[in-house]
């Protein structure tokens, strides 16, 4: 039988997932979230790589955007659309 695992979770079931990339420098992994339903989510989201979980708060269908840095003393946070 083959074993799966989850990749990403939250604890919102109005909050999806929609990319997941390098950075454009190279030294972490860029996740987007994006609210679905038209109405402020504040939640959790919980990724392997990190073992706590990272809190989020969207604003009725926004679309924001994460660093996890691959040097994992550095702590995951939130961005702009430019990595910035």
């Amino acid at each position: 039988m083959e074993r799966q695992r989850e990749f990403l979770s939250t604890s919102a079931s109005n909050v999806a997932a929609t990319v997941l990339k390098m950075s454009e420098n190279g030294g972490a992994l860029v996740l987007r979230l994006v609210e679905l339903h038209g109405k402020p989510t504040k939640g959790t989201m919980t990724f392997p790589f990190y073992k706590t979980p990272v809190n989020f708060d969207l604003r009725p269908c926004e679309i924001k955007t994460f660093l996890f840095p691959l040097n994992k003393l550095r702590p995951p946070r939130a961005t702009n659309l430019l990595e910035d």
